[in-house]
């Protein structure tokens, strides 16, 4: 045997064991052959996949992959065969790379056609990061005539241009023909076609309306072949305003300014808001748009994709909480500058005067309740309900005016038990016949009490509308049950730990419980000098939040037309109807016509560049023409305005920047380019099945990568085993060395 740097044989055979336990001690992974593992595959087709293709491999426990989830594959061609039409236009993997870290079992992916770079950057990186080897096998997929495709998107052009790239299969073909929109504009022999099996056509002047449809028909020995593509052109001059609401049959003033796509409530919660630049909710409450929508509508303007204006104009538009994701970003709070302009109510306020409430509490319940009445208006109607072991009125429904809080509040003691429930029960019957739209309880108390069947009681204030604000008194309450009676009929929950809060804390809540005031009288209009705009025959009253632009006002304060920036983007709120119902006077007037006109001219600030959309099996690359550009990004988002993929752009030549992105889905998108906290310019996009050819990029990618021959498990004993064994055999070959 040969000495090694002048280490001997068995000199070597000694460190094996101490190299184990070293690699036990740093934690490193523990290298096992791939072959030795049994194999996870995934079977992963493409559009236009062929089930024929499969003919006679068989897998164990093998799983199909379609876009979001792993399922089992059929065992038969037929059943897949019938899978074939819910098959994605580009495979997504990561359902494989997601499930593949619960094992270390080697990982196959079979697919119709060579990966992607990404999925071999993907397979790559689960390997250094998990251990774990991914091997692909690759199908021949169904030949397509059709390569790719490529469009270029340049604003104020006679005409936009398509180029098709045909594969090879076309070039053996006996005819080729290419038709738009069903009527052939280039034909051909097989041996006639250009070098570079590339076609150019108009697909239609600049600004034209709907897709254009590609079909490329081959025949080859009496064998025809079809495949086609759809390229949407740029919009130009085309509706920048998505209107949702409204009167139905009636044309609003924004109607009559800009393009304007209108749809109904329904339609809005699956529409692509990042198509347009503005959305207007015309009149539509905001309990009505539900959490999800809500979510998606605040997420557009917070990512500078586009501006909101809500118009208000009833008093059905809403109140706090109805909708918390778009109210944070609405430019108003949901109610008047003063207390003089809220609608009336009814208030029951219930107090906890029970042994539980002895001291401080009580002292604080008194005061809470004196604070009450005195923030309330003098025509609200309250009631005050003692409770402990039992109920006891201390007034009925009465005018806050005529009520005098503090001689009724003072000989008050603490004493008995603690039964909340009847006491509850009964304030309920009594507000429920109140004479008052709306109604709201406050319960004054450390919650701590007999138990009962809350939940029932809380579902009937829902019903009934009525809304529960509790009052946590002291430092120790019951946060739980509070909790539940206050966030399950629309209140709120406020600690009462000092007297002195009391009186804001009132006016906050009575100011947040009722819906917004819509008061249908004429006031005088002014712009932000001053100026004479006009007047509304009725408007909601709302409070400016710090540091939002209000063009025009009423006279006496009130946002008519309000404004606030979120990444280079508006939420606008406009307080009257956009018809002339009530604002006819402010709509007619010059200075509100063009003030208003003016504000909403200035969200549309986008100017469409130059732009390359290419379509291949790999993806879509969009390349941008644009010396502005600092650092852009590229977001897709589908039909229903979800973004489903997100790239960087990068740039190898100055100006022109180039991003990636490959939808799963077939179908229509908006490609959302933006720079510096803001969407630049937004292009039309379109994903098809069935093309053939791949980048450049992905095919160096397959030929530099190779499958790892070793899986690695985490830090594991198994390394003591390896030592034993190594010194089991370090032992037997010491003996016969001797």
């Amino acid at each position: 045997m040969v000495a090694f740097k002048g280490i001997r044989p068995a000199g070597i055979t000694v460190l094996a064991p101490v190299a184990c336990l070293a690699a036990f001690a740093a934690g490193l992974p523990f290298p096992v052959p791939a072959f030795l593992l049994p194999e996870r595959v995934y079977v992963a087709p493409r559009a236009g996949f062929a089930p024929e293709a499969l003919a006679g491999r068989s897998w164990a426990r093998a799983s199909l992959v379609l876009p979001g989830s792993l399922m089992p594959m059929p065992r038969n061609l037929p059943a897949l065969a019938a899978l074939a039409e819910r098959f994605p236009a580009r495979v997504d993997l990561d359902p494989v790379f997601a499930a593949a870290p619960g094992s270390v079992r080697p990982v196959r992916v079979v697919l119709d056609g060579q990966p992607s770079a990404a999925d071999l950057a993907r397979a790559a990186a689960l390997h250094r990061e998990s251990g774990i080897p991914v091997r692909f096998t690759v199908l021949p997929p169904r030949p397509s005539p059709l390569a790719a495709v490529s469009i270029r998107l340049e604003p104020g052009a006679a005409s936009m241009q398509a180029t098709v790239l045909l594969s090879g299969s076309a070039a053996d073909a006996d005819t080729v023909e290419l038709a738009l929109d069903g009527e052939t504009v280039w034909n051909s022999a097989g041996a006639d076609l250009p070098a570079d099996r590339r076609v150019q056509v108009a697909v239609g002047a600049a600004g034209r309306e709907g897709p254009a449809r590609l079909e490329l028909r081959t025949v080859t020995a009496g064998i025809t072949s079809v495949a086609s593509a759809t390229l949407l052109p740029a919009r130009e001059g085309g509706e920048r305003v998505l209107m949702a609401g409204g009167e139905e049959g009636a044309r609003s003033v924004i109607e009559a300014l800009f393009p304007v796509r209108r749809v109904s409530p329904a339609e809005l919660a699956s529409a692509d808001l990042y198509a347009y630049e503005l959305v207007v909710l015309d009149g539509l409450p905001l309990s009505s748009l539900g959490a999800d929508l809500a979510g998606r509508l605040a997420d557009y303007v917070e990512r500078g994709a586009g501006s909101i204006l809500a118009v208000a104009d009833s008093p059905g538009f809403g109140r706090e909480g109805d909708a918390p994701a778009l109210e944070r970003i609405l430019p108003v709070e949901l109610s008047p500058r003063s207390v003089k302009n809220l609608p009336d109510l009814a208030m029951l306020i219930v107090i906890d005067v029970s042994g539980s409430m002895f001291g401080d509490k009580l002292s604080l319940a008194k005061v809470t309740g004196a604070e009450t009445l005195g923030n309330l208006k003098p025509d609200d109607l309250v009631g005050m309900l003692l409770f402990s072991e039992t109920a006891e009125w201390l007034y009925r429904f009465q005018p806050a005016g005529e009520v005098e809080p503090s001689a009724l509040l003072s000989p008050l003691r603490a004493g008995g038990g603690t039964r909340l429930h009847p006491a509850l029960l009964e304030g309920l019957d009594a507000l429920e016949s109140a004479p008052m739209p709306v109604k709201h309880l406050v319960v004054i108390s450390d919650g701590v009490t007999e138990p009962a069947d809350f939940d029932a009681l809380i579902a009937r204030a829902r019903d009934a509308g009525v809304t529960v604000t509790a009052m946590a008194v002291g430092e120790s309450f019951d946060r739980s049950l509070l909790t539940r009676l206050s966030s399950g009929t629309g209140g709120r929950l406020y600690r009462v730990l000092d007297a002195a809060e009391v009186p804001s804390l009132i006016l906050e809540d009575r100011m947040s419980v009722s819906r917004t005031v819509f008061a249908e009288e004429r006031v005088a209009i002014v712009g932000m000098d001053g100026s004479d705009a006009g007047s509304v025959g009725g408007m909601a009253r709302f409070t400016a939040k710090p540091r939002s632009l209000v063009p025009f006002s009423s006279a006496a304060g009130d946002p008519l037309l309000v404004s606030g920036q979120l990444a280079g983007r508006s939420a606008l709120v406009f307080a009257t109807d956009l018809y002339g119902r009530h604002s006819s006077g402010f709509l007619e007037h010059p200075a509100g016509l063009a003030g208003f006109r003016a504000t909403l001219a200035g969200l549309f600030h986008e100017e469409a560049p130059g732009a390359t959309v290419t379509e291949s099996a790999d993806g879509i690359v969009v390349t941008v023409h644009s010396d502005g550009l600092l650092a852009p990004t590229l977001a897709l988002a589908d039909g229903r305005g979800v973004l489903v993929d997100e790239a960087a752009f990068a740039s190898a030549v100055p100006g022109h920047w180039s991003a990636t992105v490959s939808p799963a889905a077939e179908g229509g998108y908006t490609a959302l380019v933006s720079d510096r906290g803001t969407v630049a310019a937004r292009l039309p996009l379109y994903s098809n099945a069935g093309l053939s050819s791949w980048t450049d990029e992905s095919a160096a990618a397959l030929d530099a990568y190779r499958s790892p021959a070793f899986a690695m498990l985490p830090a594991s004993p198994s390394w003591l085993l390896a030592f034993f064994l190594a010194s089991l055999g370090t032992t037997l070959f010491l003996r016969t060395r001797r």
